[in-house]
């Protein structure tokens, strides 16, 4: 699929999710339209990258940031600035180069696992030295360490170890760290991705090859 393409499918997007808000009266202020709008836009243009590049991640981050792909970019109508934007888990040590240069050249800012394992003081000073009322999550399940959460991409049955970093955070943590951001600004969204539940996909698989689930 080629970006024009996918330039005007978002559009389209856009165009039903405006209406969708109205609808539901969450376009009054003006903000609650942009924080759903570039929410959604976030994890439609996610998908789409996801699926023409073969499960190769692009990072649509840049796009909301007002970079990325050019044709891209000019469809978001409030770019984002580089001090909105946080990493919570991030494992700058095993970040690949291109990762590294991204990081450095949007400046952006970031707490590691380590710095999250007791308290979430790092975010939670962020927000308040910022003055953030409302906060935007995505979830990426990848932060979360496959020894404590089990359905994610690199734990697929019968596979070898994966060669790409892994996470070091625990799904507990992640609860707190989430409860406690609400407790200092309000969450008006969250999406979660990466979401891989092997053994549902293996057992839905053989359950359905069996006679007596058949139609």
């Amino acid at each position: 699929m080629d970006i024009e393409t996918i330039k005007q499918q978002t559009y389209g997007l856009i165009d039903r999710l405006k209406k969708t808000t109205v609808d539901n009266g969450l376009a009054g202020g003006g903000n609650e339209y942009t924080v759903i709008i570039e929410t959604f836009l976030y994890k439609f243009l996610n998908d789409k990258f996801i699926y023409d590049f073969k499960h190769e991640h692009a990072h649509v981050l840049g796009n909301l940031l007002g970079g990325g792909c050019p044709k891209l970019a000019e469809i978001v109508e409030n770019p984002l600035t580089t001090d909105q934007v946080m990493y919570a888990g991030l494992k700058t040590q095993d970040l690949e180069n291109y990762e590294k240069k991204h990081m450095e050249h949007y400046k952006l800012k970031y707490a590691t696992p380590d710095s999250l394992k007791k308290d979430s003081s790092e975010v939670i000073c962020w927000i308040l030295e910022n003055g953030f009322k409302k906060i935007v999550i995505h979830w990426d399940l990848d932060v979360l360490s496959p020894i404590d959460f089990r359905s994610l991409l690199c734990n697929e049955p019968h596979m070898p170890p994966v060669e790409y970093a892994v996470g070091d955070m625990y799904l507990d943590e992640i609860g707190r760290l989430i409860n406690d951001i609400s407790k200092a600004a309000d969450i008006v969204g969250l999406g979660i991705t990466e979401y891989m539940p092997w053994d549902a996909i293996r057992l839905n698989r053989t359950l359905s090859s069996i006679d007596i689930f058949k139609d």
